[in-house]
């Protein structure tokens, strides 16, 4: 079963929480705030350390919205979890790069290999 927030969908494939960003850009705080809020409630309220993120419907997003990865990521990781980025645009893909932190992240291009990504130890 998903839940749905005004853009996000979570599900759950093979027992791993799959956050589907369905929204072409990221920009506004109110967008920013409910990726943020569904990414914190999985991880601190309900204890989630292994996590993928589609973006596949995402063309653009903020600065903000690379916080908000950047943070997740670093919670994820010390919870001695991982999290997956699936289907990130080359153009996003870029500001990760510009920016320095793209060896931070894992990204996958398909689902199928998010999910062994997201299962290996």
């Amino acid at each position: 079963m998903a839940t749905v927030f005004t853009g996000v969908v979570v599900a759950r494939v093979q027992n791993v929480p799959l956050v589907m960003l369905r929204m072409e850009s990221i920009m506004q705080g109110t967008e920013i705030q409910c990726v943020a809020d569904t990414l914190e409630e999985l991880v601190e309220e309900q204890g989630v350390r292994k996590l993928v993120i589609d973006f596949r419907a995402v063309y653009y997003f903020s600065s903000k919205m690379l916080s908000v990865l950047i943070d997740l990521n670093r919670r994820i990781n010390a919870l001695q979890g991982r999290l997956v980025l699936l289907g990130v645009h080359p153009r996003l893909q870029e500001l990760f790069r510009i920016t320095g932190i793209y060896n931070l992240f894992t990204f996958a291009p398909t689902e199928q290999l998010a999910l062994q990504f997201i299962n290996t130890d």
